[in-house]
């Protein structure tokens, strides 16, 4: 039986009309970019990547898209939560004194969120931060990341807020003048597939952060493997290396519901 730890929500910080941000009581040594298997021992159990990690409490922002979500993004401060883990494969580094770029897409920014805090701590000073969404009140964390001691761009598809540009449109830009050494992104799927086509040219280490529906989190049930690569997204991901990740005839053209059907990718940018 897999052990769960409980928690309880310290606080909720409301970051756009349909995302919480669930600040929870207790420690977790981990690399940024695994996750937790989270439930309230009534509705379900989802995974989610940590956007947050103190030294006696750590976060999960939530969006809410179905029952679960909707139920753990309703709670309140005092509730009770359960998760086990962290699990998966997180980030690796680079040297300090070269360049990071990061570039997240909608709710694919809450790992990079704790990603660059964790970059901050260890004295990473040379930080690009790109922060993507269609619209301005879909744009996580923007105030938080003004105020932060690296470049920040922000990018809206709508130019309602920050630059109108994608993710990619800036880390292009960014790639003419400066030389990359640590590319990491999340987001939407399709926004990653284009960014991974369209910077292949680009001689840098990239890390691509990829979600799955995922059951047990531990890799025995197979729900989350990648095609035609066979590698488990909860064990050898959810952190992927791009030359990895270019064999993934998968990646970009369909995922998986919980019943293990295919399920394609709506053609986005």
């Amino acid at each position: 039986m897999m052990n769960f730890i409980k928690t309880e929500i310290i606080s909720v910080v409301k970051e756009t009309p349909t995302t919480n941000t669930l600040y929870l009581k207790g420690s977790l040594s981990l690399v940024p970019g695994q996750f937790i298997m989270l439930s309230d021992f009534s509705t379900g159990e989802k995974p989610y990547s940590i956007s947050y990690a103190g030294t006696d409490n750590f976060a999960v922002t939530v969006k809410r898209a179905g029952k679960f979500s909707e139920t753990i993004a309703s709670l309140k401060a005092g509730d009770s939560l359960y998760y086990r883990g962290p699990y998966g494969k997180g980030f690796s580094f680079p040297p300090k004194d070269e360049l990071i770029v990061i570039a997240g897409g909608g709710c694919g920014t809450a790992p990079l969120r704790n990603l660059l805090h964790y970059l901050m701590r260890n004295h990473y000073e040379n930080v690009i931060l790109i922060n993507g969404a269609r619209t301005a009140d879909e744009l996580l964390y923007h105030k938080e990341f003004a105020g932060v001691p690296v470049q920040y761009i922000a990018v809206t598809d709508d130019g309602s807020n920050g630059i109108k540009a994608t993710a990619l449109d800036a880390l292009l830009k960014i790639a003419e003048k400066k030389q990359i050494a640590m590319f990491y992104t999340a987001g939407p799927e399709m926004m990653m597939k284009n960014i991974l086509t369209a910077t292949e040219h680009l001689h840098c280490k990239k890390q691509f952060l990829l979600e799955r529906y995922m059951k047990c989190g531990v890799g025995i049930c197979g729900q989350c493997i990648l095609d035609p690569l066979g590698i488990r997204l909860c064990i050898e991901g959810p952190v992927v290396d791009s030359e990895v990740l270019i064999q993934a005839t998968e990646f970009g053209q369909y995922t998986r519901n919980a019943a293990g059907k295919r399920v394609a990718f709506a053609t986005c940018k």
